[in-house]
């Protein structure tokens, strides 16, 4: 495989990180953000509030169990030897978004039926929305691996 999929599996990420950050990527701040709960703001900063911590813009994104819940469905239900490829791809890319979904519908049910807890229900609601960001973005990997074997596969019929 050329750089034509790390090419563009970065250039998503960095529209993805533009867009998480909601600034530009190139500004060294941009790799803090803060967390806690703000009672009182000016502009985009809180000057007065309880738990406030500077984190890394990475920390509240990865989550390992997430990520092996996610990762772990769509591999033991989409990988099996022999078969085609790009078919193995795109039925993983379906499925990553279904483990998201799964993984979102476990948190949700964490939420709705635990005893409420402000600590607990921004656990859970972080897993609700980092399994579906995950198995979004397994997903979109996958398809752009499949979408570029397809066209190459598609060249090679033409040049033939």
């Amino acid at each position: 495989m050329s750089l034509i999929i790390p090419t563009r599996i970065f250039l998503i990420l960095l529209l993805i990180l533009i867009a998480y950050t909601g600034g530009n990527p190139f500004d060294i701040e941009w790799t803090k953000i803060t967390g806690g709960i703000c009672e009182e703001f000016s502009g985009a900063k809180c000057l007065k509030g309880t738990g406030i911590r500077e984190v890394n813009v990475f920390e509240p994104m990865f989550n390992i169990t997430t990520l092996i819940f996610v990762w772990g469905i769509t591999i033991f239900g989409a990988w099996f030897k022999g078969g085609n490829l790009i078919a193995k791809l795109e039925r993983g890319s379906h499925l990553s978004k279904d483990a998201g979904e799964l993984a979102g519908a476990l948190g949700a049910i964490m939420v709705f039926t635990l005893p409420f807890n402000e600590a607990f229900i921004s656990k859970a609601f972080g897993v609700v929305f980092l399994g579906y960001f995950w198995g979004h973005l397994t997903g979109i990997i996958l398809i752009i691996i499949a979408n570029y074997l397809k066209t190459k596969e598609e060249t090679l019929l033409v040049n033939q």
